[in-house]
């Protein structure tokens, strides 16, 4: 081991020997270790029952079936229970990387499965407790994880995976989303979504997922709401998002997304409809996002290109000028909306007022009281058609 441990994962480790505990770091600490890192969150797996480790100093009584935090500022230390020795206890992890522990006191490193050695050949094989990727999290989980490290599966790990396909309707929720957060913002997500299609899994999570996906958020920067938008360009996107608990407001930037792609068919080349587009994503950075997955995406289908990767560029030129024009500024006020609306301030004033403006940037001629208003006049015609209807003025 070439980096150091901190000094209280060192005391700590001495209090468990002196009580009779072997110990050893496991996990993401272990890994980083063999990659000559100093860890800041580290798991020591322990030779005892877990009420043996309550009593250290500082230590935080666990949930029924957890693990045991020991509270001090900086560094988050875990100890995991196990009835096992330490190596039948690595041995029955679920890949051969996490069957990987260092013994702080002995300097030395407990690898039964030759973990190390798929570490470094980036490989992902699975160990002894490859049965419990039959349930849907813990396969999900290992997914997640073979993406984080940019892993080569073997066909034995896909066999393995498969066995959860069956289970995955059952098993949507937040816990399994975060997962999927944690698949899709890491290093190498291409692996991890091959790996869920390969394995039968992304059917039950993400039906119409289109074959070149895996490949295409692989090129996408680390942005999670423009790789969920691309993992999900398919189809069925409100009802995946609803199963799986994506929290709300995310949920609703993935939608706009999806609704405005691709950019180059869905919005028109003139400043208003560019301006609404970035209205309604609600950033540049949104807009560029959606830019860039086109672009990719029209590489990776083979569409021919030249018809909208020109739209792309006249779309992008349309939103720079929008940046360095200032809004307009309109006759009409927020007051005098509200007063034609017959209502308060709300979402539905900022809507006629972004519509009125949109008018404006495609026809400065139009930004006078008469011309306004009727267009006022149009779009409350075409809001209240639309199952929005305008409050009388009684109300």
């Amino acid at each position: 081991m070439d980096a150091p441990l901190p000094e209280p994962v060192l005391t700590i480790a001495r209090r468990l020997r002196e009580r009779g505990i072997p110990s050893a770091v496991v996990g993401r600490a272990a890994r980083e270790l063999c990659a000559g890192q100093t860890p800041r969150d580290v798991r020591l797996l322990c030779e005892a029952r877990l009420e043996a480790l309550t009593g250290l100093p500082h230590a935080i009584a666990p949930p029924p079936g957890g693990v045991v935090r020991i509270g001090l500022p900086g560094l988050v230390l875990e100890l995991e229970a196990t009835a096992l020795s330490l190596e039948a206890a690595l041995r029955e992890t679920t890949l051969s990387v996490t069957a990987i522990g260092f013994d702080v006191l002995a300097d030395r490193w407990l690898d039964p499965l030759g973990g190390r050695a798929d570490l470094a050949a980036r490989i992902a094989r699975p160990a002894g407790g490859s049965r419990r990727l039959a349930e849907p999290l813990t396969a999900v989980a290992t997914i997640r994880l073979v993406a984080e490290l940019d892993l080569e599966p073997t066909a034995e790990l896909t066999a393995a995976l498969a066995s959860a396909a069956g289970e995955l309707p059952d098993a949507l929720g937040a816990r399994l989303r975060r997962e999927l957060d944690g698949l899709l913002s890491a290093p190498a997500p291409a692996r991890g979504l091959a790996l869920l299609r390969e394995a039968g899994l992304e059917t039950a999570l993400a039906p119409r997922a289109r074959p070149e996906t895996a490949a295409l958020v692989g090129r996408l920067p680390e942005d999670l709401v423009l790789r969920w938008t691309a993992w999900l360009r398919g189809g069925q996107a409100g009802r995946v998002l609803a199963r799986l608990r994506v929290p709300r407001e995310r949920s609703r930037q993935i939608e706009r997304g999806l609704a405005l792609h691709p950019l180059d068919r869905v919005v028109l080349p003139r400043p208003s409809s560019v301006g609404k587009a970035l209205r309604r994503l609600g950033s540049r950075q949104a807009f560029d996002g959606l830019q860039l997955l086109r672009e990719h995406e029209l590489e990776l289908t083979g569409e021919p290109g030249e018809g909208p990767r020109a739209r792309l560029a006249e779309l992008r030129h349309i939103a720079d000028e929008l940046a360095g024009a200032e809004a307009p500024e309109l006759v009409l006020s927020g007051r005098d909306v509200m007063q034609a609306l017959g209502e308060p301030a709300g979402p539905r004033i900022g809507r006629a007022l972004s519509y009125l403006a949109d008018r404006v940037l495609e026809d400065p001629s139009q930004n006078t009281t008469d011309k306004l208003a009727a267009w006022l006049s149009r779009w409350m015609d075409a809001d209240t058609d639309e199952g929005h209807p305008a409050r009388s003025r009684q109300e």
